[in-house]
């Protein structure tokens, strides 16, 4: 999905950075890379499709990343893979509220073909996460408003005035529940 996005690689290792870079450059990416001097800057200037932040940066450097990060904290988190020990929680920089489905942690030393792998996921996340973010916002207004049309369409006896329109109120009530629950078990299904 989306193999001409851009990755933006923020790290100080050789070893590590020059084999993911290759790798994703090979499955079609577009990947700039940083060092910790510029890695602010680069992100301030162009926010890329994908970020990728090896945690073995300076403390400052850090930090630095968590200001720039927390402004794209919440349901538009942008997509983030960190390379590192996910144990390092102390150490974290990503800010709390970053959505769940924008970030992934690999081991490191990284392998390329994982991160490659993990790239696609993410943006793969990304993409459908707006319209799972969007039936979950809908599902209690549409629930409600599909129980009050059905108790409605009960209480409106047949050859009453304004009975078909109560009807086909319940029935398109019904129509757009039974829309969005098949749209959940469809990301159900992809999702295993």
């Amino acid at each position: 999905m989306n193999e001409s996005a851009r990755v933006l690689l923020i790290s100080d290792d050789d070893d590590v950075s020059d084999p993911v870079v290759l790798a994703l450059r090979r499955a079609g990416y577009r990947v700039g890379r940083s060092g910790s001097l510029t890695a602010a800057d680069e992100l301030e200037g162009s926010v890329p499709d994908v970020l990728i932040v090896d945690r073995d940066l300076p403390l400052e450097v850090r930090r630095q990343l968590g200001v720039c990060l927390t402004r794209r904290a919440g349901r538009d988190a942008l997509p983030l893979i960190l390379l590192g020990d996910a144990a390092k929680r102390e150490e974290d920089f990503v800010p709390a509220d970053w959505h769940e489905d924008s970030l992934i942690v690999l081991s490191r030393p990284a392998d390329p073909g994982a991160v490659v792998v993990a790239v696609r996921a993410i943006l793969r996340l990304s993409f459908y996460r707006t319209y799972r973010d969007l039936v979950h916002d809908l599902s209690q207004p549409m629930t409600v408003l599909h129980a009050l049309s059905d108790g409605l369409a009960r209480e409106v006896p047949e050859g009453a005035p304004h009975h078909d329109r109560v009807t086909r109120l319940r029935d398109e009530a019904e129509r757009m529940l039974s829309l969005m629950e098949r749209f959940q078990r469809s990301q159900a299904a992809r999702d295993r």
